[in-house]
């Protein structure tokens, strides 16, 4: 199994079919991106975040998609075993370059975990 397909194994809800992205997710202990991150106090790494939020886009559109530009990635507080993850798109443009999104990334208790914006590409069918 892939990093993609262990982040979509943590997903718990998403928004289908709704005006803009959102999913939620929740990781055991034993998810793999937890190993050596850090030993006897796991945090969830900002790339597992990240990878979260291209997942999010992708069922959003429901085809994959290809991360062009990350910009202003801030990763403010931890994610730990069993903490849910909101990942949220709160705003969404699409221009001749592609799309842009605004998303914001909160753990339990509503507390803002990270924010970036995203521009990215849909892959077409012959990308991998």
């Amino acid at each position: 199994m892939d990093m993609r397909e262990m982040i979509r194994a943590g997903r718990t809800n998403y928004g289908e079919k709704v005006a803009l992205p959102w999913a939620f997710y929740e990781f055991s202990k034993q998810f793999p991106g937890f190993d050596g991150h850090f030993p006897g106090q796991p945090v969830l790494p900002g790339v597992c975040m990240l990878k979260a939020v291209a997942a999010t886009l992708e069922d959003w559109h429901g085809q994959g998609i290809r991360v062009e530009e990350l910009r202003k990635a801030r990763f403010l507080s931890p994610i730990r075993p069993g903490q849910p993850l909101e990942v949220k798109c709160v705003r969404h443009e699409e221009t001749s370059e592609g799309f842009t999104a605004h998303m914001t990334l909160r753990g339990g208790g509503d507390r803002k975990t990270s924010d970036c914006i995203v521009r990215y590409r849909l892959r077409e069918s012959t990308e991998g």
